[in-house]
């Protein structure tokens, strides 16, 4: 029998926190489940604590490979996953033990191809507080669900807090080689779902990482966030025209702050990135018009449309 929810885990040298990891999985309340633990070239014991897993339990299958990045690993756990449904856990994190029962029971109640949960945020003094505070049970129809998604709050660009559909993925997956790899795919995603539930329970347990690419001094391979969001809005153009405007406005936040970065740590080189300041004011103006969108977003819209370059700067007085 097929188990009925396939669980992707990218390992890459976190064996100091893979075992919680795993067990949090095993401990889920569900009947038939597969762990794939793809192991990508850790030069750790990663792929020893694997082996030791697959090795006393039915559950847990194991694939070793060079490395390729989180894309890669996602992606060699997709083409292999047995499971109706598919979901997705870091190996430095780890998941309430009713998390996939929660999700599952939604997405059946509710006739969802996605179903998402609230993200517990461990802080690097393990000091925890729910990513959105105010958040309540919540469903969305397909566009409802695509115009969230931009805030970032309540939906997420992360695949780790959801439970898809195996379907949704047909012919789709991670793009390799970038940073931002969830970002790029998860609006794809609810794109192909008729409806998304939310639980506004905190489910997944996030921990920091000092070592994220975020986190670590500035590079231009920072630059991916931009031209994914540009491939994000012509997306939205496409299929979403009036919610377009939106996406637009967030690629320019987007080209503003990275062209800041680009100026402190490439000055000399700066005038190779003014692409990312380029903006067609006709498109932000057309915010300034629209009674859905806040006032505070009337305001960030005016100060971008005043001057890309400090944008960032006047949103700091």
């Amino acid at each position: 029998m097929n188990p009925q929810i396939s669980i992707i885990v990218p390992v890459y040298n976190v064996e100091e926190y893979l075992k919680v990891c795993v067990e949090s999985l095993l401990k889920q309340r569900l009947n038939i489940f597969e762990i794939i633990l793809v192991d990508d070239g850790s030069t750790d014991g990663s792929g020893v604590i694997c082996d030791k897993y697959a090795e006393s339990d039915k559950r847990v299958k194991v694939i070793h490979k060079s490395n390729g990045g989180t894309s890669s690993a996602r992606n060699m756990g997709l083409d292999v996953a047995k499971g109706d449904y598919i979901g997705f856990v870091d190996g430095d994190d780890y998941v309430s033990e009713n998390m996939y029962e929660l999700l599952i029971k939604s997405m059946k109640e509710y006739v969802c191809d996605i179903s998402v949960c609230n993200i517990n945020l461990m802080s690097e003094n393990n000091e925890d507080e729910p990513y959105h505070k105010n958040a309540k049970d919540e469903q969305f129809n397909r566009e409802s669900a695509m115009k969230e998604l931009l805030t970032n709050t309540i939906l997420t660009f992360s695949v780790c807090n959801k439970l898809f559909k195996k379907s949704v993925f047909n012919g789709l997956r991670f793009k390799e080689g970038i940073i931002q790899e969830d970002m790029d795919i998860v609006y794809k995603l609810v794109h192909r779902a008729q409806k998304v539930s939310y639980l506004s329970t905190p489910l997944y347990n996030y921990r920091y990482n000092e070592n994220s690419t975020l986190r670590k001094p500035f590079e231009l391979k920072r630059l991916d966030e931009f031209h994914v969001r540009k491939e994000m809005y012509d997306f939205y153009e496409k299929h979403y025209p009036t919610i377009a405007d939106l996406v637009y406005f967030r690629l320019c936040v987007t080209g503003s702050k990275l062209y800041n970065l680009v100026n402190m740590e490439f000055k000399e080189k700066s005038h190779e990135y003014t692409f990312l300041i380029k903006q067609e004011k006709s498109k932000l103006a057309r915010l300034l018009w629209r009674k859905d969108v806040h006032p505070k977003v009337k305001l960030q819209v005016m100060a971008l449309i005043i001057s890309p370059k400090k944008y960032h700067y006047f949103m700091n007085l």
